[in-house]
């Protein structure tokens, strides 16, 4: 016979850890199932200034001061010619309370915030994986099967965090849209010797735009960079050899990555991560809630998942807290209302993102520090706003009007980076 639950949480991560933390701590009984054992290696590791609140009030603020994690005044984005580069400073644009944040190692980020779970009440099970799940008006039943054995667990309440794993979505077959993004490969690794920004601003995290993708350069601790290449995986193929080959050639063929990396040494494995860009069209049921990767992920160019998983997982906590004291299930309106706040939220990414990957939108993001004020549309969005002012947000509609016009006006310069054969390859890739 399965012990009673109020909620059980599926994925130990950021999302996962975050909805149990709050949910302890008014005392629901929390069972969290993680499949894996923490620390663990995961990939995300900058994190955005509008996650701050969050971290502060689930008490992890000052362990990350304390812990010597690498402050992230802000972002810089650069053309990979070196003809070009944006820095979004936080503190001109964002105030003291979101002028700074962090970069993680996220073996170590997320496994303080399993730690804090547990400190605040919730029982913790790493090891052990959901395999079936069974949803029900009146509550869940979830078998999993951990290091001693299978394992039931009933519960009120269910939380998917389980990221692209989706076991809920999986398990209900729920459809889901590729929001017309291209199919994507990221390869990425640690290195020891890379070449960091100077100064002030040696924590930012450095963007290199190619004349077909993008690298990330992210300032870790101990004298580690990860940096990874994210390309349409048409290109992949086009390119030949394993992705690490890739990898090595962009880095050849791109001015500033040269001057980046030519000290650098491996102090990892390689990764890779393919075919990521997904998001379902429902995210809640009468006793279940989808959180952070579990509901969608769009791209990493904005360092978005870490901000959408906490937040979503916060919202799903609140929400799944309201209806446990009020003994209900979820209406189909509260449903869809997540839902439509969960659309939004990655909404405001993805509209930012389409622009990135657009040859002359990028055109005018690298140089919106000279266009109208339109910086701080821009530092809005790469800081994690995703319900800015209206002061904010006419500008951003401004921005991105003016993005579609450059293709026929010339708004901003013309980058030699794009050359008419790269403008006829990413029109034929879109």
């Amino acid at each position: 016979m399965a012990e009673a639950r109020d909620v059980v949480v599926l994925g130990g991560g950021p999302a996962g850890s975050t909805a149990a933390i709050l949910l302890a701590r008014e005392g629901w009984k929390v069972t969290l199932l993680e499949k894996e054992r923490f620390p663990r290696f995961h990939i995300g590791e900058s994190l955005l200034p509008f996650g701050n609140t969050l971290l502060k009030d689930l008490g992890i603020w000052e362990d990350l001061v304390q812990g010597g994690f690498t402050v992230k005044p802000g972002a810089d984005f650069h053309a990979g010619d070196g003809h070009g580069m944006l820095r979004s400073d936080f503190s001109r644009f964002l105030g003291e309370e979101f002028g700074r944040t962090f970069q993680v190692d996220r073996a170590s980020f997320d496994h303080l915030l399993l730690r804090k779970a547990g400190e605040a009440g919730a029982e913790v099970r790493e090891g052990t994986r959901a395999e079936v799940v069974e949803l029900g008006s009146g509550g869940v039943r979830v078998r999993a099967h951990g290091e001693s054995g299978a394992e039931d667990y009933e519960a009120r309440w269910l939380l998917d965090c389980t990221g692209r794993d989706a076991t809920v979505g999986r398990h209900l077959g729920l459809p889901k849209s590729d929001l017309g993004m291209a199919k994507k490969l990221a390869v990425y690794a640690h290195f020891r010797g890379v070449r960091r920004n100077e100064g002030a601003w040696e924590g930012n995290i450095s963007i290199v735009r190619l004349e077909g993708g993008w690298f990330w350069i992210i300032p870790l601790r101990e004298g580690i960079t990860s940096v990874g290449l994210v390309q349409p995986m048409a290109r992949f193929r086009e390119a030949g050899g394993e992705p690490r080959e890739v990898f090595e050639r962009a880095c050849t063929g791109s001015p500033e990555m040269r001057f980046r990396m030519k000290a650098a040494e491996r102090a990892s494995d390689w990764h890779i991560t393919s075919d990521y860009t997904f998001r379902h069209h429902r995210t809640a049921g009468a006793r279940w809630i989808l959180c952070g990767d579990a509901a969608g992920f769009i791209d990493p160019i904005f360092s978005s998942g870490v901000r959408v998983a906490m937040e979503s997982a916060a919202r799903a906590a609140r929400l799944a807290g309201r209806c446990l004291k009020e003994g209900r299930g979820l209406s189909a309106s509260e449903q869809a209302d997540y839902h439509r706040k969960f659309v939004r939220m990655t909404g405001a990414f993805l509209r930012m993102i389409r622009m990135f990957y657009d040859n002359h939108g990028f055109e005018v993001f690298i140089n919106a520090s000279g266009l109208l004020g339109l910086q701080r549309a821009v530092v809005d969005v790469v800081g994690g706003n995703t319900e800015p002012s209206w002061g904010v947000k006419w500008r951003q509609e401004l921005f991105f009007a003016i993005c579609r016009l450059q293709r026929w006006v010339k708004f901003a310069p013309r980058l030699p980076l794009f050359t008419a054969a790269a403008r006829a390859r990413a029109a034929a890739e879109a």
